[in-house]
């Protein structure tokens, strides 16, 4: 009788870690690695897409700077000095838009470097889409332009 005991305690030992298939703290320890897996994933999401975004905004900012430059060398030299502004807020067209609207703020600088050679800046400040602030983030656009000089021979 205790050697029957003994071997069905054999059989069941032996039958249980025959048996294939997931405990349950198997189960548990595989979801919480695949949660994990899936937060790592989605922060990761997240912040490419804020990048993605600030490199729009950047783009944007610097396209409008040349712009505003293509403008300016549509006027005379000596109408340079009337293209100073400055913190105008714009949207993301470059149209006017009231301050609390506004993407971004243009400022435009004009400076004589010599009598007939002026120097232009503009500076292009970015609205931080999470603070919704100008903290900033800004681009510059820096250029030169000359009197142009008549020669007749």
């Amino acid at each position: 009788m205790e050697g029957d005991v003994l071997m069905r305690t054999k059989h069941i030992a032996v039958s249980r870690s025959v048996r294939g298939g997931f405990g349950i703290v198997e189960a548990m320890v595989s979801l919480l690695l695949f949660g994990l897996f899936i937060a790592g994933a989605c922060r990761l999401i997240v912040a490419t897409r804020e990048t993605v975004s600030r490199a729009s905004d950047h783009y944007a900012a610097i396209s409008l700077a040349k712009a505003r430059v293509e403008r300016i060398l549509t006027f005379g030299f000596s109408q340079l000095e009337m293209m100073k502004q400055s913190n105008e807020p714009l949207d993301e067209y470059g149209n006017p838009v009231p301050p609390a609207e506004a993407r971004f703020k243009m400022s435009t600088a004009v400076s004589s470097v010599t009598t007939n050679l002026k120097m232009v800046t503009v500076t292009m400040d970015i609205k931080d889409r999470i603070t919704l602030e100008f903290d900033g983030e800004r681009e510059e656009l820096v250029t030169m332009i000359s009197e142009p000089k008549i020669i007749i021979l």
